[in-house]
């Protein structure tokens, strides 16, 4: 009896977990440049595969250059949204922060090369916050704060400029 009880708990988790991880809200606009750029307001990843290939297909079809981080950007957002040197964040950013893993509960030889191929990609300051912190697969949240005090050149700020 136990064991059914305890299977049935980890798959509530599990299926927990990944209802959490769904979900995009972002806006495409453009600057006065002519730069087409993804505004995050809220965004909390999922399954690495799907999400690539819907970041793709979002960039294709509007010809995304950038992100703006405009509010929660979690699990693979964390990852792409600031690959770009162009990309920024502003006061309302929250960055989600956690390693890749299966199912958000294990990492693997593979998802721990997957997430040190995409850290490699990120501005420096955020690279060595990661390497001195090291989140855990329940992960970290930074907010405009510590985003300041870790990647300062990556705050929008008034005089941002989004091309």
């Amino acid at each position: 009896m136990r064991s059914v009880a305890l299977r049935v708990l980890q798959a509530t988790t599990l299926a927990l977990r990944v209802s959490a991880c769904s979900g995009h809200i972002g806006r495409i606009e453009t600057a006065d440049n002519g730069f087409v750029y993804e505004r995050i307001f809220n965004n909390l990843g999922g399954n690495v595969s799907t999400e690539f290939d819907n970041w793709r297909a979002r960039q294709r079809a509007h010809g995304i250059t950038h992100y703006v981080i405009d509010g929660t950007c979690a699990s693979f957002c964390s990852f792409v949204a600031l690959t770009s040197p162009k990309s920024c964040y502003t006061k309302s950013a929250r960055l989600g922060l956690h390693p890749a893993s299966i199912a958000g509960v294990a990492q693997t030889p593979e998802t721990r090369r997957l997430t040190a191929h995409l850290v490699k990609q990120w501005p420096q300051g955020l690279q060595d916050w990661w390497a001195a912190n090291r989140p855990s697969v329940l992960g970290h949240d930074l907010v405009y704060d510590d985003l300041k005090r870790i990647i300062p050149e990556r705050e929008c700020g008034p005089n941002y400029q989004t091309g």
